[in-house]
């Protein structure tokens, strides 16, 4: 991955949104999905996201 990679979410997607089987409405802002992680590449309707944390976890290893 490489720094200046990034992307940003739809606009229309900003706020507190409900998922399925998640008892907490999760937040979405501009660059970053709450428990899935910050945007990376879009392509089209499609959007990678990775989670920073788990990263980190990961290359500590």
């Amino acid at each position: 991955m490489s720094a200046s990679a990034g992307c940003q979410f739809k606009s229309t997607w900003k706020g507190r949104w409900f998922q399925s089987g998640v008892p907490l409405h999760l937040l979405i802002n501009n660059t970053y999905i709450e428990t899935k992680g910050e945007c990376y590449e879009e392509d089209g309707d499609k959007y990678l996201v990775y989670d920073k944390a788990f990263v980190l976890r990961v290359s500590g290893n």
